[in-house]
């Protein structure tokens, strides 16, 4: 089960980040939300509770005129599956959002990241917040990033990967995209071989799981 659950984004029991999701869990809604918005600060957004329109444990996002509706109500559920993530979609689209967000420290089920693709909502589980919103956690509580941690399982080719995600002088920096299939973050590499070798493209942080790309 270790592969298989690390390529679902469940981290290896016993590593500092199953340890800092743990620790995560078992701070009130109040003071997770506290972070949660501190976190969405950091991405731009301001962020208010949801208001008559919804019910508690959502948060109504706003970023360049745009309204994003963010689900955080189970958050400390262990796996979410299709029919939460299809009802916050319907509620979104109501509401006229340009989009939504659904954050647990769990899993999604697949058929909950198969029902995404396509749409304007973004599923960020466990994994995804370690990666994208290091303000949830207490600093020092995670002592390897979870990208550095998938070089591991595949020894020979940690080196070339580190040097494919390394930044160049001579590429200007942008804000990373999100992935197209699955709503992780994104990274930029270079291509090594076929018509695009020498360009730079953006590459799901999930990948080998996830092969969605965009782009650069």
């Amino acid at each position: 089960m270790g592969l298989l659950d690390f390529l679902r984004g469940r981290p290896r029991p016993g590593s500092a980040e199953a340890a800092a999701l743990r620790a995560l869990r078992q701070l009130s809604d109040e003071e997770f939300v506290s972070r949660l918005t501190r976190a969405l600060r950091d991405e731009g957004y301001s962020a208010d509770r949801g208001g008559m329109t919804s019910g508690d444990g959502d948060l109504l996002l706003r970023r360049r005129g745009e309204r994003t509706w963010l689900r955080y109500r189970f958050w400390r559920q262990p796996r979410v599956g299709l029919a939460l993530v299809r009802e916050l979609h319907r509620f979104s689209q109501a509401e006229g959002a340009a989009g939504a967000k659904f954050v647990t420290t769990g899993l999604f089920t697949a058929r909950a990241r198969k029902f995404v693709l396509g749409k304007p909502i973004e599923l960020l589980d466990g994994a995804g917040l370690l990666a994208r919103m290091p303000a949830l956690f207490e600093p020092g509580q995670i002592e390897l990033p979870l990208r550095e941690l998938k070089t591991s399982f595949v020894p020979e080719r940690a080196a070339a990967r580190q040097e494919l995600s390394s930044p160049r002088a001579d590429v200007p920096a942008a804000a990373p995209p999100n992935c197209p299939r699955c709503g992780a973050a994104m990274r930029k590499k270079v291509a090594r071989q076929g018509h695009a070798e020498g360009q730079h493209f953006w590459s799901c942080t999930r990948s080998p799981s996830c092969k969605g790309t965009r782009p650069a």
